[in-house]
């Protein structure tokens, strides 16, 4: 979290459109994603530089702590730069929707 600015701004849409503000913001989000797993993994596949942002894919997979079901899936992280920090992260479950705000299609 070094290179994450003190007032970071952590925005997903999915599955509640909910912004968190900080650091804290940041790792309540996180948290508050991977509880209901027993356990939960996550693999950056793809980087796609678009200047003051960068467009991430992940790979994720998860089992869950009540079913014990297995969940596997993509997931579109844009991270927004000012001078080489971290300004805001924006979670995407579709990329479509990450493309877009990466200004990555026109």
């Amino acid at each position: 979290m070094e290179k994450a600015h003190p007032d970071l701004v952590t925005y997903r849409v999915n599955p509640d459109g909910r912004t968190f503000h900080g650091r804290e913001g940041f790792l309540d989000a996180l948290t508050d994603w991977v509880e209901s797993f027993a356990e939960w993994r996550i693999t950056a596949e793809d980087y796609r530089d678009a200047g003051d942002r960068v467009l991430v894919r992940f790979r994720q997979w998860g089992r869950g702590e009540t079913s014990a079901a297995a969940v596997e899936g993509s997931l579109w992280i844009v991270y927004t730069l000012s001078e080489g920090v971290i300004t805001r992260l924006d979670v995407y479950n579709d990329e479509d929707q990450a493309l877009e705000a990466a200004r990555l299609v026109e």
